[in-house]
């Protein structure tokens, strides 16, 4: 994970362009539990961008396995793999 800016606040903003892949999904997830899970262990904030499917996971991840609070995850799945657009 990266850290930039201020550090008042711990804020996590994840963004994805593309969807849910067999690898780099997996190895997002993973790092979220694993090596960066103090990381995330305090968080202020989350913002997820992306794929549905993929942010809702990854919000889950968040709330339900490491513990932040609903409320200070803001997620968008804007756009829904296999879904046509319009």
């Amino acid at each position: 994970l990266i850290r930039e800016g201020r550090q008042e606040k711990k804020v996590l903003a994840l963004t994805f362009d593309d969807g849910p892949d067999p690898t780099t999904t997996p190895a997002v997830l993973d790092a979220l539990r694993g090596e960066h899970a103090s990381d995330t262990a305090d968080l202020d904030y989350a913002w997820l961008c992306g794929e549905s499917g993929l942010v809702t996971g990854i919000r889950r991840l968040l709330v339900k396995e490491l513990g932040i609070e609903r409320r200070h995850v803001l997620f968008s799945g804007y756009w829904k793999l296999g879904a046509a657009r319009g």
